[in-house]
């Protein structure tokens, strides 16, 4: 056997060893103790968009152990989501995590050090980073879901599943992220309504967007939020001014760019598309709570599938949303307010491990179909979140062929669009 293949057996072995050789019980349900936790720990080790749709946990966890004291562990660049709603939060470095042997250790100290009764990871995704924070907790209950291999390879997923006191099977890949949170709770004896995140702005963060809006001579009922960004390329689409730009002109609109320092470019593509107008760039002016207090500001929003589409439904903004198929039907649209303009095609459910030189199903979304979304959202709430799309899509060379976007959704009001190519 060579070193490469005893490397996991190894592990297996480490870790079963101190987990004192007792397998983590596996079953679609447990009834936990939830009325004797005095200090839960919630293990959020993802990026803000997740991370906001996990707050809608942490009410039901208050529910369900009252008086216990809930802290989150999460990445320092979200813990902003986290406000007013954790007890306490405990902040890491992923790199500094990854690389400095000091910063790793003292995080596994301040886990030990806060004797939680109970360590939840509900990161249906998980990591092997999110593991090893659990099993560093020393918490006696130890929960997770097995994981669905989209971050973890299924003989790491093997030996990490030591680390857990109990495990819930994964029963239908691909489910919407705020149902899976539900079930969770479910599944641990909490019988939990519908989820759904949010955030609390403090007073201080409510007057920061009445000052900037004041400054910049915006009306809140006549101004767009426009976020382009998003963590990875993949994402980006260089034709939102292109959609908006109608009822802009129709309505006399103002368009506001929020999104961090890195989205800049993406943001000034975009309003370059736009009819003249004075419209504002606040991209990388603002902190993670100052922007969410603008964009609450906001008639509604316009852009990417990021932190910010998640935070726009958080704060009770309607959006139209362009939306990729990497993970189609997972993370949007979970929402009423949300109307999501997409290119269905049969690659979708790619993990954004796109196989093509050109990222099709963002790059290629017609305007039109987001001008539909646009429309459809300025005109007013509807009772279900909706999904529009090409009425219509020739078979093109090199590209994969079109499929139904009901194939992917359910519980969303479906849409076509014609002429729209």
């Amino acid at each position: 056997m060579r070193g490469k293949d005893l490397k996991p057996w190894f592990h297996s072995f480490i870790l079963r060893a101190k987990s004192k050789g007792e397998q983590p019980l596996r079953s679609p349900r447990f009834e936990l103790p939830w009325g004797t936790f005095k200090r839960i720990l919630l293990i959020r080790t993802d990026s803000i968009g997740d991370g906001i749709l996990a707050t809608s946990l942490v009410p039901e966890l208050r529910k369900a152990a009252p008086g216990a004291s809930i802290t989150v562990v999460c990445q320092d660049h979200v813990a902003a989501v986290w406000q007013e709603l954790a007890d306490d939060i405990l902040v890491f470095n992923a790199s500094q995590f990854k690389a400095s042997r000091r910063h790793r250790k003292e995080i596994k100290s301040q886990l030990r050090i806060g004797h939680f009764d109970v360590a939840l990871n509900t990161v249906c995704s998980r990591t092997g980073l999110s593991d090893e924070l659990a099993f560093a907790s020393e918490a006696p209950i130890r929960v997770a879901f097995s994981g669905d291999f989209a971050n973890l390879a299924p003989q790491r997923e093997g030996w990490n599943n030591w680390r857990y006191t109990h495990l819930l099977p994964i029963e239908k890949p691909g489910k919407p992220e705020m149902l899976r949170h539900q079930e969770f709770l479910t599944r641990l004896g909490w019988k939990a309504p519908l989820l759904q995140p949010r955030l609390t702005l403090t007073p201080e963060e409510q007057s920061y967007a009445e000052r900037v809006f004041a400054e910049h001579g915006l009306d809140p009922h006549r101004t767009v939020a426009l976020f382009a960004g998003a963590q990875h390329e993949i994402k980006f689409y260089e034709r939102y001014g292109e959609a908006l730009g109608p009822l802009v002109q129709r309505e006399g609109l103002r368009v506001l760019a929020l999104g961090g320092p890195a989205d800049a470019l993406i943001n000034q593509a975009n309003l370059s598309r736009l009819p003249p107008g004075p419209h504002v760039d606040l991209t990388g002016q603002s902190s993670l709570r100052e922007t969410a207090a603008l964009l609450a500001h906001c008639r509604m929003a316009v852009g990417a599938d990021t932190g910010l589409a998640h935070l726009a439904c958080a704060l009770g903004v309607p959006q139209a949303i362009v939306l990729g198929g990497g993970h189609f039907g997972r993370f949007l649209p979970y929402s009423p307010l949300t109307a999501v303009a997409c290119l269905p095609l049969a690659c979708f459910g790619c993990n954004w491990q796109c196989p093509y030189e050109r990222v099709h199903c963002v790059k290629d979304v017609p305007p039109g179909v987001l001008e539909a979304a646009i429309e459809a959202v300025w005109s007013g709430a509807a009772d279900e979140p909706r999904c529009f799309y090409p009425e219509a899509l020739p078979p093109k060379d090199g590209w994969p062929p079109p499929v139904d976007p009901a194939h992917w959704l359910s519980g969303v009001l479906l849409t076509s669009v014609p002429g729209a190519l």
